[in-house]
C-alpha cells in the first residue's frame, strides 16, 4: 500500500473558478447567502441585482486582518456608487467575542460567522487574512493571501477592472 496519509485535501481555487456558494449566519443572526448577491441569484430575485462580492476571512486576534480591512474600507470609499457587497467572514470564534470586538470598530459590509470553518475549507483557506473578489456572475477574479504591502493598490486595480470606466 501507499505510505502516505493525507489529512487535509487542500482546495486550490483558481482565478476564473466559480466561487463556492454558502449560507452563513450574520452577527445579526440572519442567514446570508452568497447567491443573494452574485452568480445565479436565488429566488425571490424580484428586487435583487448582481453585485461584485468581496469575501474577507478574519479573526479578532489577527492583527494583519484589521490592517487589511482598514485599507479595504479606504478603497471602498472610492467605489461608493458601485454595486459591491463586502462579506467579512469570522473564522471559528464565539459570536459574543466577535460582537464585543466590533463594538468600537467601523467595519464595512456584513459580518458572518463561519463557526465550524466549513466555508473556509471550501475556499482552501489555511491562513488569514485571506481575501477573494468575486465577479457579478459568481466567478473568482482576484485573491490575496496574507497581508501585502501593496494590498490597497492591487485591490483598487482589481475593482477598476470590474467597473470599467470608473475613475
Amino acid at each position: 500500500g501507499l505510505d502516505i496519509f493525507v489529512f487535509s485535501q487542500e482546495k486550490i481555487l483558481k482565478i476564473g473558478d466559480p466561487a463556492p456558494t454558502f449560507a452563513l449566519k450574520s452577527i445579526q443572526n440572519e442567514y446570508v447567502y452568497l447567491r443573494d448577491f452574485c452568480g445565479k441569484l436565488r429566488p425571490p430575485t424580484k428586487d435583487k441585482k448582481q453585485h461584485v462580492v468581496i469575501i474577507s476571512f478574519f479573526a479578532t486576534w489577527c492583527q494583519p486582518c484589521h490592517k487589511e480591512i482598514a485599507e479595504l474600507t479606504e478603497v471602498l470609499g472610492e467605489f461608493k456608487d458601485k454595486p459591491i457587497k463586502v462579506l467579512l467572514i469570522n473564522l471559528e470564534e464565539e459570536k459574543s467575542k466577535v460582537e464585543s470586538f466590533l463594538k468600537n470598530r467601523k467595519y464595512p459590509g456584513i459580518v458572518l460567522l463561519d463557526k465550524y470553518g466549513m466555508v473556509a475549507k471550501n475556499y482552501g483557506v489555511t491562513s488569514i487574512p485571506r481575501l477573494f473578489v468575486v465577479s457579478k456572475d459568481g466567478k473568482l477574479v482576484w485573491q490575496t493571501e496574507g497581508y501585502q504591502q501593496d494590498f490597497k493598490q492591487k485591490t483598487r486595480d482589481a475593482l477598476k477592472k470590474l467597473f470599467p470606466g470608473s475613475q
